[in-house]
């Protein structure tokens, strides 16, 4: 139960953005909710049972408490959910599920043979609701994919120009100083343009279009603060691994070269080559 408030008030600021292999081999954006939390357990425990406690016993001096040092975990992946929305929904189906524990625990103590089926509960239950959200990740569409017009925006830096000018992620950047983008590229050259002054055309979540203007300081004119979608032939990606016990224990995610075709490969190289000389030229 603490697993799911702590999910539900904070999961969805500790949200780490990724760039994530999806279901088709192409890269999209996607992100990591992980946390560790050390929590107080505390323990009632008879007073009369040969221990000499440092406080005055409860409950008429029956009982006395004692508190242990427990550390508890929360990770999940998301492609297709923000993660407020992901953070919401996997809390909710931990507080179910704490609720379902309880009621065995209670059971239990009534009946003692029912231990041990909850204790099993306990794990089972926890890594089927593991597995059951890589599922449902697998069978809902990536929302963290550029359209045809506009980029879209997978995280805004805190404290950043993006932030103050009020643009979220899953917003569309459509338009930069009246320049339509198609690639990211023509972010930073559109931002350029204008040396003292920035004006977006931005696309809510809801597919309406907000008019965004801010002033741009010296040294700050190709920087938002924002970070866009990756492109779909991206070279590196994170490693989508289920949340489960064993993977939160391993703790082996990390990044990978994608294995491009040796044409592709070739036609990129070619492709930094002309653009090189290109600059060298204009410049």
């Amino acid at each position: 139960m603490a697993e799911a408030l702590l999910a539900r008030w904070q999961g969805a600021k500790l949200a780490t953005p990724l760039f994530l292999k999806g279901k088709r081999g192409m890269v999209v954006g996607g992100y990591q909710l992980q946390a560790f939390w050390p929590l107080p357990l505390f323990l009632l425990i008879p007073s009369g049972a040969g221990t000499d406690l440092p406080w005055q016993p409860l409950l008429g001096g029956g009982l006395g408490m004692v508190s242990l040092p427990v550390i508890i975990g929360f990770s999940e992946m998301t492609q297709g959910m923000l993660p407020g929305h992901k953070a919401a929904r996997t809390s909710g189906r931990l507080l179910m599920y704490s609720i379902v524990l309880l009621g065995l625990s209670l059971l239990a103590a009534w009946w003692s043979p029912l231990t041990l089926l909850a204790a099993l509960a306990a794990m089972v239950l926890h890594e089927g609701l593991s597995w059951y959200s890589a599922l449902e990740e697998r069978s809902i569409s990536p929302i963290f994919v550029h359209p045809p017009r506009g980029r879209k925006v997978l995280a805004v830096l805190p404290g950043s120009p993006g932030q103050e000018l009020g643009i979220l992620p899953g917003e569309i950047l459509l338009k930069v100083n009246g320049v339509l983008l198609t690639d990211a590229a023509q972010l930073h050259e559109a931002l350029r343009m204008n040396p003292a002054f920035c004006k977006l055309e931005v696309q809510n979540r809801e597919g309406e279009s907000k008019y965004l203007q801010s002033p741009i300081y010296d040294g700050d004119h190709h920087q938002l603060g924002i970070i866009l979608v990756p492109e779909t032939d991206g070279a590196v990606t994170a490693e989508a691994k289920p949340s489960s016990i064993f993977s939160i224990i391993a703790m082996k995610t990390g990044t990978r070269s994608r294995n491009l075709p040796i044409g592709r490969i070739k036609q990129n190289k070619a492709d930094k080559v002309d653009k090189a000389k290109k600059e060298s030229a204009e410049g």
